[in-house]
């Protein structure tokens, strides 16, 4: 044979009769094993098509017990859910009862508060009154004291003007006799005046004389403005008895 490709001979081995034999000792060999392999492979499919129904039933099944799994997971998770539901509905009814009750607690402490703040005012204003009151009660309680002070001198002046009243008492007696004798001495300047006689003056000098002594005797008491105005008595019968003496004199040069 030749390679009309490369125009070369192409060597092909010629065959024997053993090899004749051979190839068809090999022939039914290969046909045996192709037989061998029919049935393996007839076998193996039936067997992969048995695991497979197999796969397919368990993996049915298992998908049937993966979904009543599921449902029934679903189920509780729904009941689970129903029963959060009701208790986040019954803890959210909780909390605004709570949030209520908390703002009527934080009104009425509020409104507490303001109460307390008008009673503390109240009071700091009362506390400023008593404090006032008390600094006025004081103060009139000293001016008490300085009365209670002033009628105290004015008692102690009182029980001195009483003295004074018994002194004055017992000058106006001694006055009282003293009256008697200025109006002796006004009776003896009248007989002066009509008489014109020198014993009627003797007389009155005697008498001023004597009543000179009685108010030198009580010029120590308190009885001044009755001393005052017996002196200016005196004086007065004092000068009427110079004039009376005057006149003697006159008529006695005649």
């Amino acid at each position: 044979m030749r390679n009309d490709l490369k125009d070369e001979p192409i060597s092909v081995p010629s065959l024997t009769i053993d090899d004749v034999e051979g190839v068809s000792t090999n022939g039914d060999f290969e046909l045996r094993n192709r037989k061998k392999s029919r049935f393996s492979n007839g076998f193996i499919l039936s067997m992969l098509l048995f695991l497979f129904i197999v796969y397919s039933v368990g993996m049915s099944i298992l998908f049937w017990v993966f979904k009543q799994s599921t449902d029934e997971v679903r189920n509780q998770l729904n009941q689970t859910t129903s029963s959060t539901t009701q208790v986040t509905e019954a803890n959210l009814v909780r909390w605004q009862a709570l949030a209520k009750q908390i703002a009527d607690q934080q009104a009425t402490t509020k409104t507490s508060l303001e109460g307390i703040r008008d009673q503390n005012k109240q009071l700091i204003g009362l506390l400023n009154k008593l404090q006032t009151e008390q600094k006025t009660t004081a103060k009139q309680q000293s001016e008490q004291n300085d009365r209670l002070v002033k009628l105290e001198r004015q008692l102690q002046s009182f029980t001195q003007y009483d003295e004074q009243i018994k002194r004055l008492t017992t000058e106006l007696d001694k006055l009282k006799q003293s009256q008697t004798t200025i109006i002796t001495i006004a009776s003896d300047v009248k007989a002066l005046q009509d008489k014109k006689l020198p014993q009627a003056v003797q007389s009155v000098q005697d008498d001023l004389l004597l009543l000179r002594s009685q108010l030198d005797a009580s010029a120590n008491n308190d009885s001044k403005q009755q001393l005052a105005k017996l002196e200016k008595q005196i004086q007065s019968l004092q000068s009427q008895v110079d004039t009376l003496r005057q006149q003697l004199s006159n008529r006695s040069l005649y």
